[in-house]
């Protein structure tokens, strides 16, 4: 009776002719990575990760990317129906053949390598397959499973068999049917144990023991006083409640599995889909995946729902997403929502082909299709701070009748009101009407119009050109014939009238904040929002809601302008938002793929995120995670596998890491690994973290190690090799200074040639980290099968390593050379890094570079230091560096600027992080240009100008004088 009446229930709830709701999800197959489309067994680790058990092998989840393990990394079956996870975070598997192994620090143990196991396999008599059969299109399966205490003995148990394994790895055997004494009380409980060997004794009341054909998929603990298990056979599915009142039995048809979200709800898996079912009111409250076969499911540390089905893949649930609302009737269809309308406690929609729907706000539903006359014609007048932009023209001619208003309506392209007046904005100008019919003013345009504001007696348009203002009285005929406030295109205004700021999007170039006509702040995908591209835009009066085509931003002026962002994963239809509207604390957004709303207020924000060492390889072989590993000289080829694991993100996580020893600059990447190909020998300390899509960072990692010292590298060989030179040294120094107190020309030519040698030694100074990162970069290139990159940086690094061999020789150089080198050095350092910077070469057109000759590695150290300490410390892609070259009189006038924070600020960074390096470039050069003076008896010299406020960055100037004036 009870499974008629709830079949019933189910019949009339999925006919309701209401609008339905549909939690978001995810959904993962085997083409985006997972083992196979038929999951036996979900389970979440200690560290995060979520295992799933297949009929093809095993995957791991990090919210990223699937690991998949087969008999090739030690499986003794691909086929593993049951997953079990200990207390030491080992996980062990159940595999088909009723063979075992566990996953524990990288590796796959098995029978074949590991001591534990072997015991096992060397006690166990039975070596055949474990029973599987198929009743109703649902396989079953009776093979091995697991059981802990709280000390951390476990229970294995086989068709035939139970080992006993306590925590010092010593097995004992019993044989089935077992009727000796109850092991203990299981922590943890995975597939069917024998309620016999449970101690029961440990709660209050007895559970007697089941005595069915199948007992599946076992037994839990609901609270203090009840326990819960399944029946399962060929004429009955139920759940079993035992307490100390009695056992009872609720019929499931349909139940595969079931797991426990809180005391008095269950979510039940069977080959209709999951429900949650309420055991104190024993009704069913929502469904997942209705008509779907789900096997198992999970509740993960977010609180969110896995279900793994029959054939079907994995799916995810993320907790507290939003809601999908689908189209009224039988057929489901998501509707392309447009344009939303509200005027009071009206909220209405417009659809594709020019439909109108009606909205229940407070149920957040969708009431029927309506029609353009039944609408209340104030509609059109937005909420406050608002524009209605790009109205329906289908929707404006219900004024058609209505004294005249808005006649050319068809070219509207926004519509605000100010108490009693509308303002209407078309393509080339804004009208000003007195509610309904009389226009009070116009403002003409030249310039195409995207929308309008009218704001204390001020108009603001936002054209294809930018935003223009007209105060009140200007007599300019056009209001584009004034200066543009910004000069970006304009799609939509909003004003937040409880903190006085106006709002301007664009379809480029993200979102900007003005306050008294200055922008005050502004935000793209660089600064903060998902996309930089916006399509839409809404004001509660204080908080603004953008619609971009990568998801929505919500930036909260009151909490520091904080940019919180929403994405399919948390509820929406799709990335690409075409309306929003935003109510008492929910925010309905409409796309091309459906209607959603959701519930910023109470989405979760603390959620689970944990950043693990996965594995440190050195030289190809995996080595332990723990601390100062000590490597030999050649073990110098290291790469980090890490992985930071939040579901909640996604692949939607950057890692910030840094090598000290190597580089103090910290950097960043999306990929889970770096790979130092050829370090040399030292003291290291990798320290890395991981960011989600939230802003919140998780636990830091950091792992030290030391690269041992080849045979010279030694102290005491440097010492003895240092004194020889040193010897040496001084032998050649006196030999040469007796000939030059002999001849005054030859300490002349002495000098020139210590210019020479000191130029050579600058040159053989130019910084190895950079030729190391270039290596690097290359190899990654490499890794990446980025052939044409590759190619490119590869010709770009020989030609700048070409020009330093022929020019080391040389202490002057023409001037062309040397421009033609550096722009090799600043193209090969912007693709290094990425591209963080841009660069400009100008040359005075007068000057001929083939004519004049200048002093060689001058300029290079200024320009390095504008790319090291002023464009790498601004934390973003907008860096410039312009090189000017011009001619006054006899004074050739080379200009380095750039946009850096200033020498200043980089002086604080470095105190700020503790760094003992100094540059020595700045010394150097300055020496040379000196030596360089008094041998020529020249007038070289250089400036270093520091930019203040409002700006900041570098110049340097340097000064050549050229014997002749060209």
């Amino acid at each position: 009776m009870l499974r008629i009446c709830f079949t019933i229930f189910l019949l009339v709830l999925l006919q309701h002719p209401t609008s339905a709701q549909i939690r978001s999800y995810l959904r993962f197959t085997t083409d985006k990575g997972l083992a196979g489309d038929n999951i036996y067994c979900l389970q979440q680790d200690k560290d995060g990760f979520v295992w799933i058990a297949t009929a093809t092998g095993v995957s791991r989840f990090d919210g990223t990317a699937f690991k998949t393990f087969t008999t090739k990394d030690g499986l003794p079956a691909n086929e593993v129906p049951w997953l079990f996870i200990d207390k030491r975070n080992r996980v062990w598997m159940g595999a088909f053949n009723n063979e075992i192994c566990y996953y524990y620090q990288g590796a796959i143990h098995n029978s074949s390598n590991d001591t534990l196991l072997k015991q096992i396999r060397q006690l166990s008599r039975h070596k055949r397959n474990a029973v599987y059969t198929m009743h109703e299109n649902i396989y079953e399966f009776d093979g091995v499973s697991f059981a802990e205490d709280a000390a951390g003995n476990m229970v294995i148990k086989s068709k035939d068999e139970i080992f006993y394994v306590d925590t010092q790895h010593h097995v004992r055997k019993y044989n089935m049917p077992y009727s000796g004494p109850a092991f203990f009380k299981p922590v943890q409980l995975n597939n069917t144990l024998p309620i016999g060997i449970i101690d029961t004794s440990l709660w209050k009341f007895k559970v007697t023991q089941h005595r069915t054909d199948i007992v599946y998929p076992g037994f839990m603990v609901l609270d203090a006083h009840t326990v819960i298990t399944s029946e399962r056979s060929w004429l009955n599915r139920c759940l079993v409640l035992h307490s100390e009142k009695g056992t009872e039995r609720i019929s499931s048809p349909y139940m595969n599995s079931f797991d426990v979200l809180s005391d008095s709800n269950l979510l039940l898996n069977g080959i209709k889909g999951s429900v949650f079912f309420d055991l104190k009111t024993r009704k069913t409250t929502d469904t997942l995946l209705s008509g779907i076969n789900v096997n198992v499911s999970i509740i993960d540390r977010d609180s969110s729902i896995w279900l793994g089905t029959n054939g079907g893949g994995l799916y995810y649930f993320p907790h507290r997403a939003g809601t999908y609302i689908q189209q009224p009737g039988a057929d489901k269809i998501s509707l392309q929502v447009y344009q939303f309308y509200a005027y009071k406690d009206e909220l209405w929609m417009g659809s594709n082909n020019w439909q109108f729907w009606k909205l229940n706000p407070n149920k957040a539903s969708i009431v029927r299709q309506g029609t353009i006359k039944e609408m209340n014609p104030l509609l059109i007048l937005p909420p406050e701070g608002n524009l209605l932009h790009s109205p329906e023209s289908g929707l404006l001619s219900i004024f058609r009748n209505q004294k005249g208003v808005l006649k050319a309506h068809h070219n509207a392209k926004s519509i605000m009101n100010v108490k009693d007046t509308m303002i209407v904005a078309y393509h080339n100008k804004i009208d000003r009407f007195l509610f309904p019919g009389t226009v009070l003013d116009s403002v003409g345009s030249n310039e195409r119009i995207t929308c309008a504001y009218y704001l204390n007696g001020q108009y603001y348009a936002g054209t294809l050109k930018g935003l223009y203002k007209r105060t009140k009285g200007h007599t300019h005929d056009h209001i584009t014939e004034l200066k543009p406030i910004i000069t970006d295109a304009v799609n939509s205004m909003a004003y937040s009238y409880k903190n006085g700021l106006l709002w301007v999007s664009t379809p480029e170039n993200g979102i900007y904040c003005i306050r008294n006509d200055q922008v005050i702040q502004h935000f793209n995908k660089e600064k903060g929002l998902s996309s930089s591209i916006c399509n839409c835009l809404f004001t509660d009066g204080s908080k603004v809601y953008v619609g971009t085509i990568d998801g929505l931003n919500i930036i909260d002026p009151d909490q520091g302008f904080s940019v919180n962002r929403y994405y399919t994963l948390d509820g929406l239809p799709s990335n690409n938002i075409n309306c929003v509207y935003a109510r008492d604390g929910k925010v309905w957004l409409g796309t091309a793929e459906g209607l959603s709303v959701i519930e910023p207020g109470g989405a979760a924000r603390n959620h689970f995120f944990n950043l693990i060492m996965d594995q440190v390889m050195v030289s190809g072989q995996q080595i332990t995670t723990d601390n100062n590993a000590v490597l030999a000289p050649d073990e110098n080829n290291i790469r980090f596998n890490y992985s930071g694991i939040t579901f909640l993100s996604m692949h939607q996580v950057q890692y910030t890491y840094r090598l000290l020893g190597l580089d103090e600059q910290w950097q960043t990447t999306d990929q889970r690994y770096l790979q130092y190909p050829s370090l040399p020998s030292g003291k290291y300390t990798f320290e890395l973290y991981a960011t989600d899509r939230f802003g919140v960072r998780s636990n830091r990692i950091i792992f030290s190690f030391t690269i041992k010292q080849q045979w010279w590298e030694y102290g005491w060989l440097q010492a003895m090799a240092a004194i020889t030179l040193l010897g040496l040294a001084f032998i050649i120094t006196w030999q040469r200074m007796r000939k030059i107190q002999r001849r005054k020309q030859e300490k002349i030519e002495l000098k020139e040639k210590i210019l020479e040698l000191e130029q050579l030694a600058l040159r053989a100074r130019m910084n190895p980290h950079f030729i190391f990162n270039s290596l690097n970069s290359f190899y990654q290139y490499v890794i990446d099968q980025d052939l044409e990159g590759a190619s490119k940086f590869m010709s770009d690094f020989s030609k700048l390593i070409r020009q330093l061999f022929e020019t080391a020789s040389f202490y002057e150089i023409a001037l062309y050379k040397e421009i033609d080198f550096l722009s090799t050095y600043m193209e090969l350092e912007r693709t290094k890094l990425r591209k963080i910077f841009s660069y400009t070469v100008s040359v005075q057109p007068d000057i001929y570079t083939e004519e004049l000759i200048i002093p060689s590695f001058v300029i290079q150290p200024f320009l390095e230091n504008a790319i090291r300490h002023g464009i790498q410390n601004r934390g973003d892609a907008l860096g410039q560096i312009s090189l000017r070259i011009t001619l006054a009189g006899n004074i050739l006038r080379l200009e380095i600027e750039d946009n850096g924070p200033g020498r200043a600020y980089s002086w604080a960074l470095k105190n700020r992080n503790g760094s003992l390096h100094q540059s020595k470039g700045i010394n150097l050069i300055t020496e040379r240009i000196d030596l360089y003076n008094k041998i020529h008896q020249s007038n070289v010299r250089f400036d270093i100008i520091d930019y203040t406020e409002p700006t900041s960055g570098t110049l340097v100037i340097i000064s050549f004088p050229l014997k002749n004036s060209i």
